[in-house]
C-alpha cells in the first residue's frame, strides 16, 4: 500500500493493526485521533530541516507575539550594523537584568506566554531576524516535506497509539521501538544533509 496521503495513511493504519473492518474500536474519528497523537510526538522529539522557517519580528516595543507554529527557535538576531545576535535568558535572569525602563538597542530576549521580551527594551524600531522550528500543518488538511520523506514516523506513531487503545501491550511496545527508530533514522539523515557526513572539526582562534 501507498503512504502518500491522509486517506492512505488512516488505512494502513486500519490493516496494520488488523481491524481493517473494526467499526467499534477504530472508529474514522478513533483512527483520526491516533494519527494526530503521532504528530504531537514527531514534534514533541523531531528537529529537521523540514521543520525550520523563517519569520521577520518588528521590535519596536519590549514585546512582540510568538508565531503560532513556533515550537523551539534556532536563531535569532537584530538586523542592525552590525549584526547582533540575540541572547536567550531564562525569565529569572532576565528580569534581573532588565526593566521596561532601562531601553536601548536589545541585545537578549526571553519568552513569556505568547510573546517574547526583549532586553533593553528597544529605543527604536528593529527588525529580528528569526530562524526557528516549526509544528507543520496536521496533516489531515495537507501533506508535508517530512510526510513524503518519512511517512513511517506518522505510520508506526499512530499504530503504537492505536495497540495501546485496543489494549495489546506487546503491539504497543513494538510500534513504539519502530517509532523510535524512525526518529533516530530522521535525525541521522538531517545530519549528513547538513554537514555532507564529515565529521565536525573544532576551530580554535
Amino acid at each position: 500500500m501507498a503512504l502518500t496521503t491522509y486517506l492512505e495513511l488512516t488505512a494502513a493504519v486500519r490493516d496494520w493493526i488488523g481491524r481493517t473492518n473494526d467499526t467499534v474500536y477504530l472508529t474514522d474519528t478513533r483512527v483520526a485521533d491516533v494519527v494526530r497523537l503521532a504528530e504531537v510526538d514527531i514534534y514533541e522529539r523531531l528537529r529537521v530541516r523540514e521543520m525550520e522557517a523563517s519569520a521577520d519580528l518588528t521590535i519596536n516595543a519590549q514585546t512582540a507575539a510568538i508565531t503560532t507554529d513556533l515550537i523551539g527557535v534556532r536563531r535569532l538576531y537584530l538586523d542592525a550594523d552590525p549584526r547582533v545576535e540575540m541572547e536567550y535568558m531564562a525569565p529569572p535572569h532576565f528580569w534581573g537584568q532588565f526593566s521596561a525602563t532601562v531601553t536601548g538597542q536589545p541585545y537578549a530576549y526571553t519568552m513569556e506566554g505568547d510573546s517574547f521580551v526583549f532586553g533593553p527594551a528597544p529605543d527604536a524600531t528593529y527588525t529580528g531576524k528569526l530562524l526557528y522550528w516549526r509544528r507543520l500543518p496536521a496533516l489531515a488538511s495537507a501533506t508535508n516535506a517530512l510526510f513524503s520523506r518519512q511517512p513511517d514516523l506518522w505510520l508506526y506513531g499512530g499504530l503504537a497509539h492505536a495497540a495501546i487503545f485496543t489494549q495489546d501491550d506487546e503491539q504497543a511496545a513494538r510500534f513504539k521501538q519502530l517509532f523510535a527508530d524512525g526518529i533516530a533514522r530522521a535525525d541521522m539523515s538531517n545530519e549528513r544533509a547538513r554537514f555532507g557526513g564529515a565529521p565536525l572539526v573544532m576551530r580554535v582562534g
